[in-house]
């Protein structure tokens, strides 16, 4: 599917006035091109990450870390 920015403003532009008004709280992924193109479009409405996107990046920064340590670890700590 296209994720462009201006591929989702032209999609929210289609919205009726009364659609738009309606829209309090969106529920996005970390993708950029979903908030900017939210805010831009829906600007009384309240633009949220959703909370998997968030703990799936964190758990993959931190098991990349894990792994920097426990390769630089010495010999006696890899023990």
């Amino acid at each position: 599917s296209d994720r462009e920015r201006k591929t989702l403003e032209n999609l929210l532009d289609g919205l009726l006035p009364e659609v738009k008004e309606a829209v309090s709280i969106v529920n996005v992924d970390v993708w950029g091109t979903l908030y900017l193109a939210g805010k831009a479009k829906l600007l009384q409405t309240h633009i949220v990450m959703g909370c998997f996107h968030i703990m799936k990046n964190l758990n993959y920064c931190l098991m990349l870390a894990r792994r920097e340590v426990q390769f630089n670890a010495s010999k006696e700590v890899k023990e």
